[in-house]
């Protein structure tokens, strides 16, 4: 789930409208950032090209966040929320995207109460 984060906050953080290619970070290979970006185009959350090649992993274009896209990064933007989600989505022993999005909601509400914003 981190280095999915980070993929959609680096497309998010793009000078352009959508990256070009897929991004690289430190400690994770080409294989592993491909097969989190085609998980991310699965779930939602990306769209862009995509092209299979006969060797190596898939090659992406084109980047952008879709509406859920946008939404898992609101509700995980916060580093101190985001840490809480990973704590407590790992005492269940679940790291599905849904639960994530939902428990992130969950520490979002809790903080703006904790600051006298009503949510109803």
């Amino acid at each position: 789930m981190d280095l999915l984060r980070k993929l959609l906050l680096a497309v998010e953080e793009s000078p352009k409208a959508a990256l070009q290619r897929m991004p690289a970070f430190e400690g994770f290979t080409e294989d592993i950032i491909a097969e989190h970006t085609r998980l991310a185009f699965d779930a939602g959350l990306l769209e862009g090209a995509s092209l299979k090649l006969l060797k190596g992993p898939p090659q992406f274009a084109n980047i952008s966040l879709t509406w859920s896209g946008h939404e898992f990064l609101e509700k995980t933007r916060d580093p101190e929320i985001w840490e809480k989600t990973k704590t407590a989505a790992g005492k269940v022993g679940s790291f599905s995207l849904p639960l994530i999005m939902e428990v992130a909601a969950g520490y979002m509400k809790a903080k703006a109460a904790a600051l006298g914003i009503p949510i109803l």
